[in-house]
């Protein structure tokens, strides 16, 4: 694989290039976030921290009284708070050896990469995942009921399962706030669960057909659930699932992202030599905080199965 010698290039002084490592790293780890990207991203450029402003009291639903003819109109004052935010630093490094770059042994030095993206990405999803989970309101937070209601009129119920009900339940506690819902999140065995539910191999709930044509089988994942498009990743604990409004939309055209990630150092790689190990370290850092500024666009569902 060229990306090696591109890598661990040495010239006659012994100093060493990397123009392929960063990118490399980068490449690696981007593309498989699935929970960071529902949040938007914020650079902090001066400073440690973030002051990020928020509406107070209600944001979504407003209204403007009658006036009398000739009366005063009453001025409308929106009361802001700030969200202060301080982003962390988290990192892991990797040892390549000498012998390793002088065998150009690609297969190992590729999984090393690979795994130090991943971990990354495990990382990253799981601190967004734990903004979710403690940002979610009381009164947004449900034990599911696992009961669903067939085509027929007949209704089922299967304990520590997410059935029809609750994800109905859950759009109309976020469309409550006049806010849309567009996400669900969840993990494997609760995606395998909603699977199982007849509904959902239809077109009418799916968008997509009960069977592809000419191969009599039913595809899966389907790509979304009564308009929720899907998020399935073991970086969402099994036991809970949420149901967000991530994009912001609602009815009254308020600003409304459900957070943000904020960043004071992108994914960086840094390279270090190691003479009296004759190894170089490879050393990924970012330096990062997701916030969630907009509890009312999560709804979260619990007592689901965890095994």
């Amino acid at each position: 694989m060229s990306m090696v010698r591109e890598t661990f290039t040495m010239d006659t002084t012994g100093a060493m290039f990397y123009p392929a490592l960063s990118k490399r790293i980068v490449e690696l780890t981007m593309p498989a976030l699935a929970l960071k990207p529902l949040l938007q991203e914020l650079v902090i450029r001066v400073g440690a921290t973030a002051a990020i402003p928020k509406q107070a009291g209600q944001r979504t639903v407003a209204v403007v009284g009658r006036t009398e003819e000739g009366a005063q109109i009453v001025s409308d004052y929106t009361p802001y708070t700030v969200v202060t935010v301080t982003p962390y630093k988290v990192g892991t490094a990797i040892r390549i050896t000498r012998e390793l770059l002088e065998d150009q042994i690609v297969n190992i030095i590729e999984d090393q990469l690979r795994r130090a993206a991943r971990r990354l990405v495990m990382t990253i999803d799981q601190d967004v995942e734990a903004a979710f989970n403690s940002a979610a309101l009381t009164t947004s937070t449900f034990s599911a009921t696992g009961t669903s209601i067939f085509m027929d009129g007949t209704s089922s119920t299967r304990s520590g399962t997410i059935g029809v009900n609750d994800i109905t339940n859950a759009k109309a506690i976020i469309q409550q706030y006049a806010l849309e819902p567009d996400t669900i999140v969840m993990n494997p065995l609760q995606h395998q669960d909603l699977m199982a539910l007849p509904q959902f191999a239809a077109y009418l709930f799916s968008n997509v057909p009960v069977y592809t044509q000419g191969s009599g089988t039913v595809p899966t994942p389907t790509p979304t659930l009564f308009g929720l498009k899907q998020i399935v990743t073991p970086n969402v604990p099994a036991g809970r699932a949420y149901v967000l409004a991530a994009a912001g939309a609602n009815a009254s055209g308020a600003y409304a992202p459900l957070g943000f990630f904020v960043v004071k150092r992108p994914i960086s790689v840094a390279v270090w030599p190691q003479p009296n190990f004759d190894s170089i370290d490879v050393i990924v850092t970012a330096r990062y905080a997701p916030v969630i500024t907009y509890p009312e666009s999560i709804v979260k569902m619990i007592g689901l199965r965890s095994s």
